[in-house]
């Protein structure tokens, strides 16, 4: 058996804004130790003299800096000094912290309203809003939780990387070193811990957590039992508190199953994506017991198209739809974060339940650093504070709800209570985008009846064409194969015999489509340069008739 990586529509964020790539400028964020990244006051200090260091030693030490004493702070004579504009303030307290003399020193740090943190592209993270993020970072950003991303590896070569890491494995090279060489799993860590309030880029739902990353999937995405198996493992023996796994097949497996179920008894949480064919079947191992099953929502929190649904998902969080700009800012509606393509490092926007399940796992990840242990507790805070959508309580498509970290880690902050969303009906059928599933359709609404033959889920209960039956038993017939390109953009056209809907399922990165009942078919792909992307059609009429044709290829 192999496993396949999620489907995810890409934009890079410079192609979809039509302009060059971001360029960060270089600011910086609090720190205990000295880093790149760090963000004090310049020119200051703050010193503490031990009790027996004299007055006349506090001044010789002054002296030898040109240190000036400006005022006396806090409540245990902490003095706050000028530093000379010749001198380094690192240096300064690096000296000071060696002599004997001195208790403590330390740079004069900025102090940040978590919710106004300084990273440029923070202003295109909707998705942090979506799930009150914000309000968290003033309780804790995670640190001293431990989360291992399974997925294609992690790079570190990007500008504005997560902070924190621990040392992690390759099953797919069987070495110590899971580089990404993909760009898949880098994404899926940023959103989960990216450095934050460094001024550069975008930030992460944890920041604070330690990152472990498992490679379990190669280059291309696909990765094997054994190696998801090895990485569970490995992971739990090495203290990992949160697994996330953005990956996922059709068919279980008990070898996976044996590996989750003994991380579970290691006290580890694990989190995985539901899938993205739109089918009401969740995919393993997210359908595991004791695994944290995820969909995806857009910006107006309705269900993303391609999310999965059914018995056994959990919660729903950020996957984006790049194909819309609720939002209107001007960028597509995916999840933002720095990852490369090839050999281009950028900050793109995708979308998937790939990109849903790290909003989970580092919410999970807040949970932990906050005292919470192992799965059963963390699951029943996440379910206590989760904003219920669609169906009012459990329902297949939305689980428990949309997870809302701000009340999760007890900011006692949601901002729902104050100021909720705005709701749209674009359809004018009654049912706002907040409680439609389908806010395109009229026809489609949590009030219509099911309709049998059109192959749609009317009544938003996750299932199609419940209680219909049809002699139908005929598949349609694919014909008219044609392909074009201008530049990475590919259009693919063919014809079905009869109406039926529209797929183009890829060995990499599997089936995309929609369901409309069409005979002409056209859809159109950004790919890149450099990959050779092996694909089928595959198209199935009202009566739910199937059929597929054999494996094409686009190489550019």
């Amino acid at each position: 058996m192999r496993l396949r990586l999620l489907p995810c529509s890409v934009l890079p964020l410079s192609l979809f804004a039509g302009c060059e790539a971001f360029e960060p400028s270089s600011a910086s964020s609090p720190s205990v130790t000295f880093e790149d990244y760090e963000d004090y006051i310049a020119a200051e200090v703050l010193v503490k003299y031990h009790d027996a260091a004299s007055v006349p030693e506090q001044e010789d030490i002054e002296a030898t800096f040109g240190l000036e004493a400006v005022e006396e702070v806090g409540a245990n004579r902490t003095l706050r000094l000028f530093v000379p504009e010749d001198l380094k303030v690192r240096d300064v307290v690096e000296a000071l912290r060696a002599d004997p003399r001195v208790e403590y020193a330390e740079p004069n740090y900025r102090g940040h309203a978590m919710g106004s943190v300084n990273d440029p592209y923070t202003s295109l993270q909707w998705n942090l809003d979506l799930i009150n993020a914000r309000t968290a970072w003033d309780v804790t950003s995670g640190a001293g939780a431990v989360v291992a991303v399974l997925d294609t590896g992690v790079s570190k070569s990007g500008e504005d990387r997560p902070a924190n890491f621990v040392s992690g494995y390759d099953y797919i090279d069987y070495d110590s070193d899971p580089t990404d060489r993909n760009g898949h799993g880098t994404h899926v860590a940023g959103t989960i811990a990216q450095a934050t309030n460094n001024g550069k880029g975008v930030a992460g739902v944890a920041h604070g957590v330690s990152i472990m990353p498992v490679r379990v999937l190669d280059s291309s995405g696909a990765g094997s039992v054994s190696a998801i198996s090895n990485g569970i493992v490995w992971a739990a023996d090495q203290g990992a508190d949160v697994l996330n796994m953005s990956l996922g097949t059709y068919s279980g497996s008990s070898t996976i199953k044996s590996a989750v179920d003994y991380a579970r008894s290691r006290g580890v949480v694990i989190v995985a994506a539901a899938g993205n064919e739109y089918t009401n079947q969740i995919n393993y191992p997210a359908a595991y017991d004791g695994v944290i099953a995820v969909g995806a929502v857009r910006y107006d929190r309705t269900r993303a198209s391609y999310s999965n649904t059914g018995t056994g998902l959990d919660f729903v969080a950020p996957g984006g739809d790049v194909n819309v700009d609720q939002n209107g800012d001007g960028y597509a509606d995916g999840i933002l974060q720095e990852t490369f393509e090839g050999s281009s490092w950028s900050y793109y926007f995708y979308d998937g339940t790939s990109m849903a399940t790290p909003h989970v796992a580092a919410a999970a990840a807040l949970l932990v650093a906050r005292g919470y242990s192992g799965y059963d507790a963390v699951y029943a805070q996440l379910k206590a504070t989760a904003t219920d959508l669609g169906s009012a309580g459990y329902d297949t498509a939305y689980g428990y709800g949309l997870i809302n970290v701000g009340l999760a880690v007890g900011s006692g902050s949601d901002p729902d209570e104050d100021d909720p969303p705005a709701t749209v009906d674009a359809d004018l059928d009654g049912y706002p985008s907040t409680s439609d599933c389908d806010d395109s359709r009229a026809s489609v609404n949590p009030g219509a009846s099911e309709s049998c033959g059109n192959a749609r889920d009317d009544d938003c209960d996750g299932g199609v064409d419940e209680g219909c039956t049809t002699s139908d038993t005929t598949a349609p017939t694919i014909s008219g194969v044609t392909g074009s390109a201008s530049g990475t953009t590919v259009t693919l056209n063919w014809i079905t015999n009869e109406p039926a809907t529209t797929w183009v399922d890829f060995d990499c990165c599997g089936p995309y489509g929609n369901d409309d009942l069409v005979t002409n078919h056209v859809m159109t792909f950004t790919v890149s340069r450099g990959y050779t992307y092996y694909f089928q059609f595959r198209s199935a009429d009202a009566a739910g008739n199937s059929t597929t044709t054999g494996s094409y290829y686009i190489a550019l």
